[in-house]
């Protein structure tokens, strides 16, 4: 939000910042038109679909996510720790009713750009990522007691 409204994030003026948390969603006609017809339209059962976000991470959601379970949303977020231009693909695993083969075919679906970052320099040690790549780590805050 904005003084003067609501502003989509990634918009000219607008630019995404890292580090920053980010829930993608698949657009069901652009599946629809683009993705669906190239692994066999009606021919194919669908059974994982799984964003890579480009930076090393993956998200995997429910293979009936394609016709809009959950609104189209992948069920975790992808973290963006620095600047840059993220490769994104989409794997989409799935069954041919004719031959009864298991195929996953991966697609490019363009870049995430995140066009700023703000750096963050803990006073000890360097910040990592969890284990499950879903939080960046800058410290441990102190623990007082009285």
């Amino acid at each position: 939000m904005t003084r003067d409204g609501l502003e989509w994030a990634g918009q000219p003026g607008t630019p995404f910042i890292a580090p920053m948390k980010i829930k993608h969603q698949l657009n069901k006609d652009q599946f629809d038109r683009n993705i669906l017809p190239a692994i066999g339209g009606t021919n194919a059962i669908i059974t994982a679909v799984e964003l890579d976000c480009g930076n090393g991470q993956t998200l995997l959601a429910a293979p009936n996510m394609h016709l809009n379970a959950g609104g189209g949303y992948f069920p975790d977020h992808c973290l963006y720790i620095s600047k840059g231009n993220y490769p994104m693909k989409l794997n989409v695993t799935f069954t041919t009713k004719t031959t009864n083969e298991l195929q996953t075919r991966e697609f490019d679906i363009g870049e995430f750009p995140v066009e700023a970052e703000i750096q963050f320099r803990p006073t000890d040690g360097e910040p990592y990522l969890n284990d499950k790549k879903t939080e960046y780590v800058i410290g441990v805050a102190p623990v007082y007691r009285v």
